[in-house]
This record gives structure tokens, C-alpha cells and sequence, in this order.
């Protein structure tokens, strides 16, 4: 490896430490097959430009808000009131943290007013029944239901009979030259159910034989409980609501002498700084940034341009590691196109002629 030259020192700002560095960071650039082998020998620096970067680690959250207008006993305002926050500590979670949450919160009452559907009663008229009867279900009302005997008739009988004990069903007895008609259904395979007397249907036993039972939603009394205020007499009326609270990170590098952003990014840096901002909000109906959080970090950064040839370069060494955007490259670098470009079509002839074969 060369020295560096008095060319190279005096063009760093006269500080020969400077000069010293940007010449170690050309070597150390160049110890690679992808410069020429005489980059080091010819590289000559030009300019040494240091510079204290900064890596900004942004954080924001993102607040989306939706609300709607109550109307509920207090009971169950009450236990809103409980299981959520208020609405003026809705972005305290906010403020402290960075959450990806949703915050439910209740407002204070606008009003309580008289419940309209029972007018401040509690109760109002059944709305099943008229008289606290209803029909009965098991024998939709007729006062009858089939004999659970005959189950009101047969799959191959008439209603209100039943198979033929005696034959079977089969209408004769006996087997053979003995086989003969049967005496008890003189062959017509049925007798009559004993159970209905040959109805097929019996007195409904839930009803009696009345037809209607008493309205299980009141008890027969014809009141009940008003659904609207749940016997409360009265409604509240409030707004609920909800937050949803997004954060996203984001990074971004500040140069003054045009090194590149990403170079920037890529080093943890030194913290210096923390910065917040916050939108106070009383109501929110889009989505909205509520916190920002820029935690600033110095990155300690050097331009150095050089001209290798007949061309002018420039090189970055960020906290110690030494990067390039463009850079003279070498005969094999150059070569490498090339050379995987002629393996490629070298493989699909191979292909092709093992096709036609």
C-alpha cells in the first residue's frame, strides 16, 4: 500500500489526520476485486469533507375516532361508565405510550329524561297476549290432539286403528290347509284403538281442551317489564365512542454534503435529542396524527472526493464503514455480465439439443 501523498494532505483542509483517514478509507475501498488492481496506486483524493449526520427514528400515531348517541336506562349507562374511559382521559394512553389499541370510552349524559315508551311506569301491556291467554302450542288451539296410541291412524289403516293384534296384521291365522280368516278383524288386518274409540285424536292434555294456555311472557297478568327502559322509569341519553390508536416507525437521514439516506439509516448513531410533538383534539371524525416522537442520533460521516483516470469519484466512510454509489470496477467486474450472460445461452443450447434429440 502507498502513503499518502502531500497532494492528498493539502487538499483535506491542511489537517493531515484528515488527510491521513480519507487515505486509509480509499485503501480499504479498493482491497477488493471489483476495483482495478492499481486503484490504490492511482486514486488520488481531492477534497476531505467531515460532517456530523443525522438519523431521525420518527414515531407517529395515527387516532381514528367513531361515536354514537345512547338512549339506555341508567343502570346500563352506569356500567358503561365502568367498563370504559371517560371521554376527556381517551388519549391519555396516548400520550404516555405508543399503542396499537383501541380505547372505548362514554361521554357524560346529555340528558335523563322520562322513558316514552312507558311514560315514566316502569311496565307497559303485554304485547303476546290480550287477556293473558294464548293458544296452546301442542294442539294449536283446537282443543284436541292426536291418540298417542294410533297416533291418529296407521300407515296402511284407516285414522283411529290400529293393527290386528290377534293375525298380526296379516288378516288370516293358521298355516297351510288350516289357514283361515282371522276371526277378531274378519280380515280386514285393523281393529279399533281403544285408547280414542276410533277418533284418533283425545283431549289435549296441555290445554284440557281449551285451546289456550297462559302467556308465558307476562304469567297472565298482561303486564310486563317495559324493554325500553328495563323498568327504570328512565332513559339516558349519551354518547360512546371508541379510538383507534395506530403507530408507525419510520427512519430518514439528514446530509448537508449529500450522503446518501440509506447509508445513513443503516448506523444505530449516537442519541442526542428527543423531540414531541402533540395535536390536542376535542373531537375527531378522520384519521388524524395525535403524537409524533423524532428521536434524533448523530452519525459521524466524511465525503471524500477523488479522481481516479480522468474521472472524479466520491466515497463515504459512515461510522467507520466505507460505501460507494458508483466506483471505477475492474476488468473481471466488467467481465461478470458477460460471462453469466454466455453460461446462460450456453444452458438453453444444452436444453434445445437434448429437446430434438
Amino acid at each position: 500500500m502507498t502513503k499518502s501523498t502531500a497532494q492528498d494532505r493539502g487538499t483535506a483542509g491542511d489537517d493531515p489526520n484528515q488527510a491521513q483517514s480519507a487515505r486509509a478509507a480509499v485503501r480499504e475501498f479498493g482491497d477488493s476485486w471489483k476495483r482495478p488492481n492499481d486503484f490504490t496506486d492511482r486514486a488520488t483524493v481531492s477534497d476531505v469533507t467531515p460532517e456530523r449526520c443525522e438519523k431521525h427514528i420518527v414515531k407517529e400515531i395515527t387516532a381514528v375516532e367513531n361515536r354514537e348517541t345512547i338512549r339506555t336506562p341508567p343502570s346500563e349507562y352506569d356500567a358503561a361508565v365502568n367498563n370504559r374511559t371517560s371521554f376527556e382521559d381517551r388519549y391519555d394512553l396516548a400520550r404516555s405510550e405508543f399503542p396499537d389499541t383501541t380505547v372505548e370510552y362514554v361521554c357524560k349524559p346529555d340528558s335523563v329524561d322520562t322513558c316514552h315508551e312507558c311514560s315514566g311506569a316502569g311496565e307497559t301491556r303485554c304485547s303476546t297476549c290480550s287477556n293473558g291467554k294464548v293458544s296452546c302450542g301442542t294442539c294449536n288451539g283446537n282443543g284436541m290432539e292426536s291418540c298417542s296410541n294410533c297416533s291418529g291412524y296407521t300407515s296402511t289403516g284407516p285414522k283411529g286403528q290400529i293393527g290386528c293384534p290377534d293375525c298380526g296384521a296379516s288378516g288370516t291365522r293358521g298355516h297351510g290347509d288350516e289357514k283361515r280368516t282371522c276371526a277378531t278383524c274378519n280380515g280386514d288386518r285393523h281393529v279399533m284403538c281403544n285408547s280414542c274409540s276410533g277418533s284418533g285424536e283425545h283431549r289435549c292434555t296441555n290445554c284440557g281442551g281449551g285451546g289456550t294456555v297462559t302467556c308465558g311472557t307476562c304469567g297472565g297478568t298482561t303486564i310486563v317489564v317495559c324493554g325500553v327502559c328495563q323498568g327504570e322509569c328512565e332513559l339516558v341519553t349519551a354518547d360512546v365512542g371508541s379510538v383507534e390508536f395506530e403507530t408507525e416507525t419510520s427512519e430518514k437521514g439528514l446530509s448537508d454534503i449529500g450522503v446518501p439516506e440509506k447509508y445513513i439509516t443503516r448506523e444505530r448513531g449516537t442519541k442526542f435529542k428527543t423531540e414531541e410533538t402533540w395535536n390536542d383534539v376535542a373531537e375527531l371524525d378522520t384519521e388524524t396524527v395525535v403524537r409524533t416522537q423524532t428521536e434524533r442520533r448523530h452519525v459521524d460521516a466524511t465525503r471524500i472526493d477523488y479522481s481516479y483516470g480522468d474521472e472524479e469519484w466520491e466515497l463515504y466512510d459512515v461510522e467507520g464503514s466505507v460505501r460507494a454509489q458508483s466506483y471505477p470496477k475492474s476488468g473481471a467486474r466488467n467481465l461478470v455480465p458477460w460471462v453469466i450472460g454466455g453460461a446462460l445461452l450456453l444452458l438453453l443450447g444444452v436444453g434445445v439439443y437434448q429437446f430434438l434429440l
